[in-house]
């Protein structure tokens, strides 16, 4: 019996793999053998990745102390890298990619090895594992078991840096930077009066100026996912007359053949498509419902079917190509390998379908698929097909090569990188709770699509905005005014932005090799001390900029009920008007018709110009507001026109003003009736004055 206990004994502490030693929770230093566990976690995470099962490390090792503030950050990086890499694996497996997907799995292996065996981080051999390391502050790793100290160059795993998650796929509220946020895709009454047919083409072409609505459109898209390599140069309008009457043609076509319910929810992975219907929805929500313009002047409504502002790469022949005849190339497409005068062929079919390709990022379309030159377009469709990801990728398998899928006219598809970098090419459908860096949208027809914006792209790096020494031509200048603009405190400061784009229009408007004037290397002096030491934008140069005064000439009046009215005589006596901050609620007053959101709105303080000359239709109006652009003026929202009316009445103004605001699913704009307080819907074609409105310098008051 002796020897049978004494057989037992010697089992349990000589075999390092058995069971009991692992409930200790360690082994003897002697009885380690660190490259067999090594290879056992390597075997065990190669299964987890294949299996598609949570990875177990196991309990044969304590877990490391870092003795500093950073060690648990580096466990998460680590975590995360390990993260990314079983599912890029998955995908590389699912595509055929034998090589890139051992590679993936072999930096995994050594990933686990790096975090979970200390002495490995002291030899050269772990720094040449592609995981970015660099050496920080020393530091010690400690065994809590043992008590055993391995002093090792402190680490940083540093994360490849790829794009970020979009949790927005467009700017908010960008629809009211459109011309007409009605018909999106109308055109300004300057950029339309400025086109000029292209040579040997069936288009016309304008150039879009900063103090132009649609700049600001597409200033606004195009930085909600900047591009790493590019900065915007310049915008044109496109216009094909036969274009437009196609796409909106079949816009009437979607809203009449809408009635064959999606059928998704019946499709497997059901779930992952009702996220990214809810993804589709929350994009296209700010631009419907829209409206047409139908022949006789009267304006169709459509709810049913949605649009959407993209972004299309291309090259310069391309651009020219969608504007001429439309968008008409299909699949995806290598633009590294054509040499300029050739024409572009199709390197795949299309993962998604053989159809024409967007995408809401400027980033990606710029980044990977554009020789410097981006198409923005509108784009049509109803309730697309939700394409999802899945370990083995079923969707790419049916719609790869394939038309539209049953009777979809579009596939909506949120999509990740398959490499977490910012360089890398292939994109591929999230998986589940998995965060989605953009969208890509196909269509299948090219009546789908309208060109409407050709930005030509210029290589951008920091440098250029930090020039050694001061700018002599306009050339220099521009990308540090680029640069500036896109700044988010500026962007936000209307009154600064809207004077800084009037200096950019200006050198815009000038030769590149222009030398620079007075006034413009002033600005420049400016602006190279706008930003304090804390990043914030000094308010005595800004001042400056924007030519606000503090004397006594700045001081504004207000004018109220409680204000003499000798005071409001003088007020009328320049035609100027400040008002207060206050919450302004007009909609309450709305009639019954209405059954729009009423909310009530915040106002800030605000200056007005005087009353036009004469009443005009909401197009006159528009235009009226447009030609003081330049100093900052614009039609008031009906928020604003009440503010005015409640503070303002020893005016004793009786007639009706014009708002900016077009009334929620109605063809039509709201306007302020000053006799009675009306808030009621004005005619386009019907007349009401108009008073323009521009923002107060905060330093006045």
């Amino acid at each position: 019996m002796n020897q049978i206990f004494v057989s037992i004994f010697f089992v349990f502490a000589l075999s390092p793999n058995l069971f009991a030693w692992n409930l200790l929770g360690y082994r003897p230093a002697w009885l380690q053998d660190a490259y067999s566990e090594v290879a056992r976690m390597g075997r065990q995470i190669r299964d987890s990745v294949r299996e598609v099962k949570p990875l177990s490390l196991g309990s044969a090792w304590v877990p490391l102390t870092r003795i500093g503030d950073d060690y648990i950050a580096q466990m998460i990086q680590r975590d995360q890298r390990m993260k990314e890499l079983r599912q890029k694996m998955h995908r590389l497996r699912q595509i055929d990619k034998a090589s890139e997907a051992s590679a993936a799995e072999e930096e995994l292996l050594r990933l686990i090895e790096l975090g979970a065996l200390p002495e490995k981080r002291s030899k050269t051999g772990a720094l040449k594992i592609g995981l970015e390391l660099r050496d920080a502050t020393p530091g010690e790793l400690s065994l809590p078991a043992s008590g055993a100290k391995d002093s090792v160059p402190g680490l940083r795993l540093v994360p490849a840096g790829g794009p970020p998650p979009q949790p927005e796929p467009l700017p908010a509220g960008v629809r009211q930077d459109l011309p007409d946020p009605w018909i999106p895709w109308g055109i300004s009454e300057r950029v339309f009066k400025n086109k000029t047919l292209v040579s040997n083409a069936t288009y016309a072409k304008a150039e879009v100026l900063p103090t132009d609505p649609e700049w600001r459109f597409i200033w606004r898209c195009f930085y909600h996912d900047k591009p790493t390599k590019w900065g915007l140069s310049r915008v044109y309008c496109i216009h094909n007359r036969d274009q437009t009457s196609a796409f909106e043609a079949n816009i009437a076509l979607l809203e009449r053949d809408n009635s064959a319910q999606p059928t998704w929810n019946t499709e497997p992975l059901a779930d992952q498509r009702a996220k990214v219907i809810e993804r589709w929805k929350e994009a296209v929500a700010p631009f419907s419902p829209f409206h047409t313009m139908e022949s006789d002047g009267r304006r169709r409504t459509f709810k049913n079917t949605k649009v959407l502002p993209l972004w299309h790469g291309s090259s310069l022949k391309k651009c020219n190509g969608i504007a001429n005849s439309g968008f008409k190339f299909f699949g995806k497409f290598n633009l590294e390998d054509e040499p300029e005068g050739e024409s572009l062929s199709s390197t795949d079919d299309g993962y998604f379908g053989s159809g024409i390709y967007f995408t809401n990022s400027a980033r990606y379309a710029a980044d990977i698929y554009s020789r410097g030159h981006l198409m923005m377009g509108w784009v049509s469709m109803t309730e697309p097909f939700p394409v999802v990801g899945d370990p083995y990728q079923p969707d790419i398998a049916f719609l790869r090569g394939a038309t539209a899928y049953r009777n979809y006219n579009a596939h909506y598809i949120p999509v990740v990188p398959i490499d977490p970098s910012f360089d890398c090419e292939h994109y591929y459908p999230c998986l589940k709770d998995e965060a989605p860096v953009c969208d890509e949208l196909v269509v299948f027809q090219s009546s789908q699509a309208l060109p409407r914006y050709w930005v030509e792209l210029q290589v951008e790096h920091p440098g250029m905005a930090r020039p050694s020494q001061s700018p002599a031509f306009v050339e220099d200048l521009i990308p540090v005014l680029m640069q500036v603009l896109q700044q988010p405190e500026v962007d936000r400061d209307k009154k600064l932005r809207n004077v800084l784009n009037q200096h950019l229009e200006r050198l815009l408007k000038q030769a590149s090799d222009d030398d620079l004037e007075e006034d413009q290397l002033k600005m420049y002096q400016q602006l190279a001390q706008l930003f304090n030491g804390q990043g914030k934008v000094d308010k005595s140069v800004r001042q400056a900029l924007t030519g606000a005064s503090r004397g006594p000439a700045a001081v504004p009046v207000q004018v109220s009920q409680a204000v003499a009215p000798v005071l409001a005589q003088s007020v009328l006596l320049s035609d100027i008007i400040h008002t207060q901050a206050m919450r302004s609620d007009p909609l309450s007053r709305a009639r019954g018709w209405y059954e729009g959101p009423r909310d009530a709105q915040d106002v800030p303080a605000l200056e007005w110009g005087p009353k036009s000359p004469k009443e005009m239709t909401f197009e006159e109006a528009k235009v009226y507001a447009a030609s003081r652009l330049s100093k900052g003026w614009r039609l008031p929202t009906i928020w604003e026109l009440e503010m005015l009316y409640q503070q303002d009445r020893l005016l004793r103004d009786d007639g009706s003003y014009w708002s900016g605001t077009l009334i929620h699913d109605h063809p039509d704009a709201w306007v302020l009736y000053f006799f009675d307080g009306d808030v009621d819907h004005g005619f386009m074609g019907d007349g009401s004055y108009a008073r323009c409105v521009r923002d107060v310098d905060v330093f006045t008051f």
